[in-house]
C-alpha cells in the first residue's frame, strides 16, 4: 500500500492541486495470494484521503482465472467492486468492464453503484456512441459484443488493433468510406455478415443496393454462433446490423433465393455473393444411423439428444456445442439465487447444480488438442468451463465407424487399438465447406461479381464482416 500511495502523492506534488488525478486500480485480483476486495477497499480508502480526485476499478490479472473481457462476461457483472469501494470513499468513483450499452450504464448510475461509467472496446465498435445516447438514437449502436477477436486476439499476434463490429477501426487513415465515381446497381445474395456489411459498405459509397436473403430472418449463422451459453452477445451484432439496414433503407428481400431468373430480371452490374457455408459431413460408415444428429441442429434444439453423447469434432463448433449440452439439465441462474437467498441448499451444493446438467458428453478430436480455431483469449475460459462441467475430452483420436450403440475410435498412442465409445446420440461438429452455387451460373451468364464470407474461405464471423468491408470499398 506505502509503495502505491508515495507514488501518487509524488505524482500530486509533480501536476499541482489543479489538475484532475485519477487513480486506476483493482477492485480484485482474483488471484492466489493476490489482493483481496477487502484489502483493496482499504486501498481505495487510503487514496481518497490523499490528494486523488476520483477511482478508477478495474478487475482481476489476465492471468486470473476468472474471465474478464470476453463474452461469457454479463453485462455490468463487475459493478459490486465499484459499489464496494464507492461506500467507503468519499470521492467519485468509476466503474469499467463490460459496460457496452447505455442501458446498462445507466442502470448502474441509478442503483448507486458508481459515479461514472468507463467504457473502452464499446467505443472501438463505435466511437460515436455517447452522442447516439445524447441524441436519443440508442438503438442505432453498435455494440461491443466482447468477442476480443479484433482487440486482444490480435495483440497475442503482435498486431493493431482492429473490431469485429467495426471493419474501419484501426484503419481510419488508410480505408475510409468514399463516394464512388460510377454508382452501380448491386444486388447481394445472403444476409450474414459479410453481405450486410458489404451492403452497408457500397451503400455508403453512393451505390444502389439491394440485399435477398433465402431464409426468414437475417443475421446468418450469427444466431447460431449466440446458441451456445455465454456467447449471447452474437445476436446483438445481428440485430445491430439489421438495425443499420433499415436506418440506411437498404433493400432486403427475405425467403427469395438468387436464381438466374432473378438475375436476369433484376439486371445488376455487379452480385456480391454471401451465401455463407453448410455443415461438413464426413465419410465415416454408419454416419447415415438415425442416431447421427449435425450440431448446428442441435445448437438450434431442433433434435432430440439422448443422455449419453459423442461429439465428433473438438474444433469450436465442438466445443461450443459440448457446452451448450452439458448445460442441460443445469439450474438457472435465477433459480440459483432464489435457492442462496432463501439458504435452501448450501453454496458447495449450487455449485454443483450450476454445473453438473443430465448429459454425459465425450468430445473427440483428431488432432493434438482441443479448440485449435479459437481465438486465445476466449480459448481458456472454454476449456475450463469443459472441465468445470465433467465434459470428458479425447485428443489424437480418430473416429473409424459409428455403430448403433455408439462410435469405434482409435487412439493415436494407443498403437492402433480400437475403443468402442457408448452413445446413445452422435453430434457431428466436423467443421464447415463453403456453400456458393451461384459462382458457376454467375461463369456462364458473364456477370461480374465478388465472393465474401464463409462463401469464399470458412472462416470467422471477425473475417466476414472485414471482407465484406472491404468488397464494399473496391467496387
Amino acid at each position: 500500500m506505502r509503495f502505491g500511495l508515495e507514488i501518487v502523492k509524488a505524482v500530486r506534488d509533480a501536476i499541482g492541486k489543479d489538475f484532475p488525478l485519477i487513480v486506476r486500480m483493482n477492485g480484485n485480483d482474483f488471484m492466489p495470494d493476490g489482493n483481496s476486495r477487502a484489502e483493496l477497499q482499504k486501498y481505495a480508502e487510503a487514496l481518497s484521503e490523499g490528494p486523488v480526485d476520483a477511482l478508477c476499478i478495474n478487475v482481476g490479472w489476465h492471468e486470473a482465472r476468472v474471465p474478464q473481457i470476453v463474452t461469457c462476461v454479463p453485462r455490468g457483472a463487475f459493478s459490486y467492486l465499484a459499489r464496494g469501494i464507492k461506500e467507503k470513499v468519499n470521492v467519485p468513483v468509476i466503474a469499467s468492464h463490460r459496460i457496452n450499452d447505455p442501458k446498462t450504464a445507466r442502470q448502474m448510475l441509478d442503483d448507486g453503484m458508481c459515479d461514472m461509467v468507463a467504457m473502452g472496446r464499446s467505443l472501438i465498435a463505435d466511437p460515436i456512441l455517447p452522442e447516439k445516447t445524447r441524441l436519443g438514437k440508442e438503438k442505432e449502436i453498435m455494440h461491443c459484443i466482447a468477442c476480443a477477436q479484433g482487440c486482444f486476439d490480435n495483440l497475442f499476434k503482435l498486431k493493431h488493433v482492429e473490431c469485429l463490429c467495426n471493419p474501419l477501426a484501426g484503419f481510419e487513415g488508410t480505408k475510409p468510406v468514399k463516394k464512388s465515381a460510377s454508382p452501380k446497381k448491386i444486388l447481394v445474395a445472403g444476409a450474414g455478415p459479410a453481405g450486410m456489411t458489404a451492403a452497408l459498405t457500397a451503400h455508403s459509397r453512393g451505390h444502389d443496393v439491394t440485399i435477398y436473403e433465402s431464409q426468414a430472418r437475417s443475421g446468418g449463422q450469427l444466431y447460431l454462433a449466440a446458441c451456445p451459453p455465454g456467447r449471447e452477445e452474437f445476436a446483438q451484432l445481428a440485430e445491430d446490423l439489421k438495425t443499420q439496414i433499415g436506418v440506411k433503407k437498404i433493400p432486403i428481400i427475405l425467403k427469395t433465393k438468387v436464381t438466374p431468373e432473378l438475375i436476369k430480371k433484376e439486371k445488376p452490374d455487379i452480385i456480391i455473393l454471401a451465401t455463407g457455408a453448410k455443415p461438413l459431413t464426413p465419410s465415416i460408415p454408419g454416419i447415415d444411423l438415425p442416431h447421427v444428429v449435425e450440431s448446428w441442429d442441435v445448437l438450434q434444439d431442433k433434435v432430440f439428444t439422448g443422455k449419453k453423447i459423442a461429439i465428433i469434432g473438438g474444433g469450436a463448433v465442438g466445443v461450443e456445442t459440448a457446452l451448450f449440452l452439458a448445460e442441460k439439465g443445469t439450474l438457472s441462474a435465477k433459480a440459483i439465487k432464489f435457492l442462496l437467498v432463501n439458504r435452501a441448499e448450501d453454496p458447495e451444493t449450487l455449485f454443483e447444480m450450476a454445473t453438473r446438467g443430465t448429459k454425459e458428453i465425450t468430445l473427440i478430436e483428431m488432432l493434438d488438442k482441443m479448440g485449435k480455431d479459437i481465438g486465445k483469449s476466449t480459448k481458456w475460459g472454454m476449456m475450463q468451463d469443459l472441465d468445470r462441467y465433467n465434459v470428458k475430452t479425447m485428443t489424437k483420436s480418430k473416429v473409424i465407424e459409428i455403430t448403433p450403440k455408439g462410435l469405434n475410435i482409435e487412439i493415436e498412442q494407443d498403437g492402433g487399438i480400437i475403443h468402442e465409445i457408448q452413445a446413445d446420440t452422435v453430434v457431428v461438429a466436423a467443421g464447415s465447406v463453403s456453400y456458393n452455387p451461384l459462382e458457376p451460373e454467375l461463369e456462364k451468364m458473364g456477370v461480374e461479381y465478388r465472393i465474401a464470407g464463409d462463401a469464399k474461405n470458412v472462416s470467422t464471423a471477425f473475417d466476414a464482416v472485414h471482407q465484406g468491408y472491404k468488397i464494399g470499398l473496391e467496387i
